[in-house]
């Protein structure tokens, strides 16, 4: 991103809070320094002004198809429109389709009620794009409302059963929280002993998210938005949790604990403190899981009390005669698959 690009995503972003941490400029930035990236942004200009800021790539294939850019680890799934949402996400896609060289525009996953959607979809029905959103997933989270003790009494008694085990078996354990990245080998470290090591997903075993995950945390600590906690027994470190502050809420990326420890469930222990600090402190109003985990990703649910619906549009170039054969084909796609589905609800009810 150039200089001109980046100040002028900071500003439209400051104007219009999005609560998703992927909304944040400052992750496109050091996905690109990790990937060693030049590619620009797009921005929507009206009256000379800019309006719109968004990031995205042409994925190769038949469909033409343009994509938030980043993968997995960062996806910048939010054009960045400022207060004027509806006047931005109109001028980005006035401006998209006058161009050419794409059919199917994909944009999120975003949570499901955020404006920035609902304006998606709204405009782009304006313009001809027949706009198709469909939920892409959930993010557990803990809203810091009324007090721990109530909070934690309502958690399944099994879990509370494993964290008492865990903490009988481990003694003496401390909690740290760092807002710098002095500590940020020791979770690297942390992330990579158990499945994701054996796995190789874990951010020691590819350069590149290293590198990642490192610029990432860099840039958030110079703004005071990095915290990483990490769980310690006695002089070791057992757990630790990669997280993002942004517009009021702690966003976690990674987590990972020490295998060696499994038998005392240090992660459960650590989510456990984590939660319990945040609310002693209540310096901000959630604790985001965030998306994804797979089989893995059971233990959100366990400490969540909130949840948030994610979504993502899918839109058609109005005058592509290919865009608008697209749209028609995964409309009746869809209308079959609800229909074999209402099917099967239907033989299951007594």
């Amino acid at each position: 991103m150039t200089g001109e690009e980046r100040a002028i995503w900071e500003r439209l972003a400051h104007e219009q809070p999005i609560l998703d941490v992927k909304a944040a400029p400052f992750g496109w930035d050091a996905w690109q320094r990790a990937h060693a990236d030049g590619s620009s942004v797009m921005i929507a200009r009206r009256d000379g002004q800019p309006v719109a800021v968004a990031a995205l790539a042409a994925h190769p294939s038949w469909r033409r198809q343009l994509n938030p850019a980043g993968d997995v680890h960062w996806r910048c799934s939010y054009p960045i429109t400022g207060r004027d949402v509806t006047g931005g996400i109109r001028a980005l896609l006035e401006d998209l389709a006058a161009g050419d060289g794409w059919d199917e525009l994909v944009l999120g996953p975003m949570i499901a009620t955020s404006p920035t959607l609902d304006a998606i979809v709204a405009e782009g029905g304006a313009l001809g794009m027949r706009p198709l959103v469909a939920e892409t997933g959930r993010a557990y989270r803990t809203v810091f409302a009324g007090t721990w003790d109530y909070f934690y009494a309502a958690r399944s008694g099994n879990l509370r059963s494993m964290v008492a085990r865990g903490e009988r078996r481990l003694g003496d354990v401390t909690l740290e929280e760092h807002r710098d990245i002095a500590q940020l080998e020791t979770f690297f470290k942390l992330e990579a002993s158990g499945w994701k090591g054996r796995e190789g997903s874990a951010i020691n075993s590819d350069p590149v998210l290293r590198t990642l995950y490192l610029e990432l945390a860099r840039d958030a600590a110079a703004r005071g938005a990095f915290r990483l906690y990490l769980l310690r027994a006695g002089a070791d470190y057992i757990a630790g949790d990669y997280c993002i502050e942004h517009e009021g809420e702690v966003f976690m990326l990674k987590t990972g604990y020490d295998v060696t420890q499994a038998k005392a469930s240090p992660g459960q222990v650590l989510h456990k403190r984590v939660l319990a600090h945040l609310w002693a402190t209540r310096d901000v109003r959630a604790f985001d899981y965030m998306p994804g985990g797979g089989d893995h990703a059971d233990y959100k649910q366990r400490w969540a009390n909130d949840v948030r619906a994610y979504a993502e549009v899918r839109l058609f170039r109005p005058d592509s005669a290919r865009g608008q054969l697209l749209a028609g084909m995964l409309r009746i796609k869809r209308a079959v698959a609800n229909y074999l589905q209402r099917g099967v609800e239907a033989e299951d009810r007594p």
